[in-house]
């Protein structure tokens, strides 16, 4: 499940105060970007009453989310206010493009992290009944980009499922989506954990295994539970790390809908060319896990970030973000995004703000070193990529099962 890996030989290619600026644009309250005289936004305004409006709406605002959504818990409300604070000095630091302090130690780049979660500048917003809930976080910018979107959102988030497994230490294995009324897409490293591979090629996945398109915040509406039939299809076996060049992903057929029941939704297949281009405005949909449950006596603790966030793991998400820049060894069927993702998000679509209806891309690894950096496949991309035994390709997979594409 968890692909969120320390690799390192990726950076974004430029300074942290350059990095994190870009970031924090999106963030704050309502028109605390600075504009350039021709009227587009030059970046946030981090003089020092910019700084103290942006920790004021980032602490304003979480006092609302602990006190309506997270029980209104004393702790959370100590842990959010404690976040908040922390972060004033290293703003400073990028408003001075002070990188030598920023790099010198990780606490500062991790506090940077942290405030991109708490001003709305990475916002990731829970669902509840089939909808995003936009009061579980700080909405910064995004607010308009999201209800511009409203009429195709609800298609989307229903396509999105969580592979639940009872056996799992907590109860799931990553995401996956829906291409066909009977068709999921996931990652070849989420079905290794459930699946076993036989020496004739056919997959044998464990008992218990289902997909539900539920699993919301504090929701009314009746889980969707679907079971998985049979692997049709996986890239090769993934090399140990992390590799761009693996095709890290599955399809994996369900049980058919019972007789009487509606056909779900699904989604089409994504082949505008050249979408995926650095400032592409883009949506993941999926599961965060909780990134590791420290050992009794290992003297390790859950960051306070993690602490904020630990009862609402494993519950559908939508995070926002931005296609990033990427190092020219890549080809193009890799993607960079720095929406807020964590293990659990194995699996999760990527779609591109504006075509909601489509799959674009499928998230598959993460940086969880600062600053973070996330990939998956440009779907269009990975078409022709086989299994490594047979000629046949994604695509032709896919159009067997008669998945739309645009």
């Amino acid at each position: 499940m968890n692909n969120e890996s320390t690799i390192t030989e990726t950076e974004p290619p430029s300074s942290p105060a350059t990095y994190y600026r870009n970031l924090l644009s999106r963030g704050g309250p309502a028109g605390s970007g600075l504009e350039s005289r021709e009227g587009v936004g030059a970046g946030p305004d981090l003089s020092e009453h910019g700084i103290r409006e942006r920790l004021d709406y980032a602490r304003l605002s979480w006092q609302d989310v602990v006190k309506n959504n997270l029980g209104d818990s004393p702790k959370l409300h100590r842990i959010a206010r404690k976040l908040v604070k922390q972060a004033a000095e290293p703003l400073r630091m990028v408003a001075n493009d002070d990188n030598a302090t920023l790099s010198r130690g990780l606490d500062n780049l991790a506090r940077l992290e942290s405030i991109v979660r708490l001003d709305g500048s990475r916002p990731s917003f829970m669902i509840r009944d089939g909808a995003v809930d936009l009061t579980t976080s700080p909405a910064g910018n995004w607010a308009d980009q999201i209800n511009a979107d409203l009429p195709n959102l609800g298609q989307m988030l229903r396509c999105v499922g969580r592979i639940d497994d009872p056996k799992a230490s907590q109860q799931f294995d990553g995401t996956g989506f829906l291409l066909a009324p009977n068709l999921l897409l996931t990652n070849r490293h989420v079905l290794d954990v459930f699946g076993e591979k036989q020496r004739n090629g056919v997959w044998k996945l464990r008992k218990g295994i289902t997909v539900n398109f539920g699993h919301e915040f504090q929701t009314n509406t009746p889980p969707r539970v679907r079971k998985l039939k049979s692997v049709l299809f996986c890239g090769p076996d993934l090399s140990p790390e992390v590799n761009h060049a693996d095709t890290d992903m599955a399809l994996i057929e369900l049980e058919p809908v019972p007789a009487g029941e509606a056909l779900p939704l699904f989604l089409g297949l994504d082949l505008t060319p050249d979408w995926a281009v650095e400032g592409t405005f883009i949506y993941t949909v999926g599961y965060p896990a909780n990134p590791g449950m420290p050992a009794p006596g290992s003297g390790v603790t859950f960051t306070l970030l993690e602490e904020l966030f630990k009862s609402t793991y494993g519950i559908k998400r939508l995070a926002p973000g931005q296609l990033m820049p990427l190092d020219a060894g890549f080809t193009p069927r890799t993607l960079a995004h720095d929406a807020t993702t964590l293990g659990g998000n194995s699996g999760s679509l990527i779609a591109q703000a504006g075509r909601l209806t489509l799959a674009g891309g499928l998230h598959y690894a993460g940086k969880s070193n600062v600053p973070r950096m996330n990939w998956g496949h440009v779907l269009e991309h990975i078409l022709d990529a086989t299994d490594g035994h047979s000629s046949k390709t994604v695509g032709e997979h896919l159009a067997e099962h008669h998945v739309k594409v645009h």
